[in-house]
């Protein structure tokens, strides 16, 4: 059989074997058939013409057999490596840390794969991807590597992409709370691959929503809280998002109280506060309910409205408390002199001299007392009332006049009227006589108020009583005697009198006799004659009722008797007297033969 042996280093090639038949001293034989054998037929198998093909690696003997006789030949088969192809042949990693398996085939020079072979891998670029022995290829940086697999002096290659794919954006802090409005919070993102793996160069848009609660700057990715709320703060870039949720939960810090200092002017008056809690940044923080309290509610309580009252004067704390923080204002009860009350508002003074105190009272804007002021007292018109410092009003004149009471810049009045009343009329004189009828008295008379003062301008009804004694001129008080007696002179106005008394006593000034001269005859028949006297006051009125002393100067010539009858005795002349209360008058009688 030739050849004698034979080796195949690819499954599949072929050897063609010949076979001879040789005689015993080596000369062919020809024109015999052969048959063929293999003695590992899965190996190496060979056909009827003596074709062996390499199944598998091993050796098998060929045997060609001829009339019984066999001649051999030993095929062996070693696949030798020609080439190795890797798989997949290229590869792309969407992530940095992604591992992408490789496998590699040896063939021989026909293709068959070339089992039991150990290759070395490696990567054309350790710092983009490497490989191990297995040949598991690591992405480590984006890039393009060639990864080799070599045994037996053969190499392989496959390519293998590292893209980093942005697979999820991660935004850091994943939560934050800002616990007051204005305050910022500066976000961060970060672009991952599909392992978890950062993405060097990214830019990202920044939302917040919803909107209200955060703005956020859509390049920086700084956010800064608007209102309460939760608002998802949003990086996007490459078409791929990643959120974070954002708090804006308001903490109070300070509670302020407005207005911060306040003054009251009067006990009573209400002073409205407010208070706004704040947080640490100076905002408002809505929806606070505050409880109200006073340092001294003796001087001022307050509601839970913050509506302050004003109870003494002095000075509190108005204190308005949330979420265990105060704020404090302070008010002030000042109590501000707001109006002056004179009291009493109106006064009559019905005489000169008479006084009045009048009393002040400072009020504040609510009518509350103040106390312990001092007050600066004025009259108007002097000339009507006058006041002293204490209020203590005198009156001068008849008038009217204002009294004003001042402290602090503010004043009271109180109208004051002087009006004279007429208590009582001094009639003068107080008495008086008169001695003769048809005399005259004036009289005058003077109305004066209870203080004993005079009071002017009044006009008097005069009047006399009983009548008969004497007449009196109504208007003026001129009164003329009529009769003797005693009569009341009564002076009268505004319906108060005042009276005198008037005596009419006439005295006698002369006593005239009549007739004041007679002639009787002896010798005629009437020896008698009738006188009469009459006695004269000083106005030559007749003093009736008089009892008269008659007497005869000659009483041989003539007589008289005690009711002025005189008899004639003798011729001659004769003096008749007459006296009355010691005055005297006489009367010529001549008696004739």
């Amino acid at each position: 059989v030739a050849p004698v042996t034979a080796t195949l280093d690819a499954l599949g090639r072929t050897q063609r074997f010949s076979a001879s038949a040789l005689d015993a001293s080596g000369n062919v034989i020809p024109g015999p058939a052969f048959t063929w054998t293999s003695d590992n037929p899965l190996v190496a198998p060979v056909d009827v013409s003596g074709i062996v093909t390499a199944l598998a690696n091993g050796g098998a003997t060929i045997t060609a057999t001829t009339n019984g006789i066999s001649g051999s030949a030993t095929c062996s088969v070693a696949q030798v490596v020609r080439s190795v192809v890797l798989s997949p042949a290229s590869a792309a990693l969407a992530a940095v840390g992604l591992p992408q398996q490789f496998s590699a085939v040896a063939l021989d020079g026909n293709g068959r794969t070339v089992a039991g072979q150990t290759f070395a891998w490696s990567s054309s670029d350790p710092v983009i991807a490497t490989v191990d022995g297995t040949g598991l290829a690591t992405g480590l940086a984006p890039g393009s590597v060639t990864i080799t697999a070599t045994t037996a002096g053969a190499s392989g290659t496959a390519t293998l992409s590292v893209q980093q794919v942005l697979t999820s954006v991660v935004v850091s802090p994943a939560t934050a709370t800002l616990n007051a409005l204005g305050l910022t919070q500066s976000f961060s993102a970060v672009a991952r691959d599909a392992g978890g793996n950062v993405i060097l160069g990214r830019t990202f848009a920044w939302s917040a929503s919803p909107a209200g609660v955060a703005t956020i700057d859509p390049v920086t990715g700084i956010a800064t809280a608007l209102a309460n709320g939760v608002a998802t703060i949003t990086a996007t870039t490459g078409g791929v998002s990643g959120t974070s949720q954002l708090s804006v939960a308001q903490i109070v810090t300070a509670v302020v109280v407005n207005p911060a200092s306040a003054v009251l002017s009067a006990l009573g008056l209400k002073q409205q506060f407010t208070a706004v809690a704040q947080d640490g940044n100076g905002k408002p923080v809505a929806g606070q309910v505050f409880t109200w309290s006073s340092s001294l509610p003796a001087i001022a309580s307050v509601d839970q409205n913050g509506l302050a009252t004003g109870l003494a004067i002095g000075s509190a704390l108005i204190t308005a408390a949330t979420a265990g923080v105060t704020g404090s204002a302070t008010l002030s009860i000042a109590q501000t002199v707001g109006s002056v009350v004179v009291s009493p508002a109106t006064a009559a003074l019905d005489a000169l001299g008479v006084t009045q105190q009048l009393t002040a009272t400072a009020k504040d804007a609510s009518g509350n007392v103040i106390p312990g002021r001092s007050f600066t007292w004025k009259s108007d018109n002097p000339l009507v009332a006058s006041v002293d410092p204490s209020g203590v009003v005198t009156a001068v004149g008849n008038g009217l006049t204002t009294i004003t009471a001042t402290t602090g810049g503010v004043a009271g009045t109180a109208a004051l009227s002087v009006a004279q009343i007429v208590t009582s009329v001094v009639v003068s004189p107080v008495s008086t006589t008169l001695d003769a009828l048809g005399r005259s008295q004036q009289f005058s008379a003077v109305a004066q108020d209870r203080k004993g003062k005079t009071v002017a301008g009044q006009v008097f009804s005069w009047s006399a009583a009983p009548t008969g004694v004497a007449t009196i001129d109504p208007a003026t008080g001129l009164a003329t005697t009529v009769a003797n007696g005693l009569t009341t002179i009564t002076a009268t106005t505004a319906g108060v009198s005042g009276t005198s008394q008037l005596s009419v006593a006439q005295v006698v000034r002369s006593v005239v006799v009549s007739p004041a001269s007679w002639t009787l005859s002896l010798s005629s028949l009437i020896l008698t004659k009738q006188f009469s006297a009459v006695a004269l006051d000083g106005n030559q009125r007749a003093v009736a009722g008089q009892t008269f002393t008659w007497t005869s100067l000659a009483p041989l010539i003539a007589r008289v008797d005690g009711n002025g009858l005189a008899t004639a005795l003798a011729v001659g002349l004769a003096i008749i007297k007459v006296t009355t209360g010691g005055f005297s008058d006489q009367a010529n009688l001549q008696i004739t033969l």
